[in-house]
């Protein structure tokens, strides 16, 4: 039995009911690279903060990593695991937790999802996709990004436009 194993039915143990029903909630799923918390919050009706709680212990136990939701993202687990078989690991019925089959391509999709006023995205050609947001009533801007845009990149894009404003 790995440490992960062991970790896992220490939290299933130590945090019964809760722990037990994020679980439960995550087997009867399919398979995901992210779950968001308040689908689970959703799906229980345990308080976000006790599914926040169990996400972060998962995620000390190497099972994904915890993303906190700002700016128009969601808070949500982002799997190392299948979370599938997390029930199973807690329950001593597995004694190792598979893999996550993650998509290459994940963390571009995650770069580009829409955010709050976007309201077109088209192929410019096969390296580039335009992006048209609307900033204000009657001001749409434009953006020509490469398709394989990756979260670093955005990050550099989103701290470049921070330092625009003159006021």
């Amino acid at each position: 039995m790995t440490k992960q194993v062991q970790g896992i039915r220490g939290l299933f143990k130590k945090r019964d009911d809760v722990a037990r029903a994020v679980l439960k909630n995550l087997a009867s799923r399919g398979t995901g690279g992210e779950t968001e918390v308040d689908a689970i919050v959703e799906a229980t009706d345990i308080p976000r903060l006790e599914v926040v709680r169990v996400f972060k212990e998962l995620e000390k136990r190497a099972c994904g990593e915890f993303i906190v939701g700002r700016k128009g993202h969601v808070s949500r687990m982002r799997w190392l695991v299948d979370p599938q078989h997390l029930l199973g690991a807690a329950t001593e019925t597995l004694h190792e937790l598979p893999t996550f089959e993650r998509d290459p391509d994940a963390d571009v999709q995650d770069a580009r999802t829409p955010v709050a006023g976007q309201t077109d995205s088209r192929v410019l050609s096969d390296e580039l996709l335009v992006h048209n947001f609307n900033l204000r009533p009657g001001l749409t801007v434009s953006f020509e990004l490469p398709h394989s845009l990756t979260r670093v990149e955005a990050g550099r894009l989103a701290r470049f436009i921070l330092s625009l404003p003159f006021d």
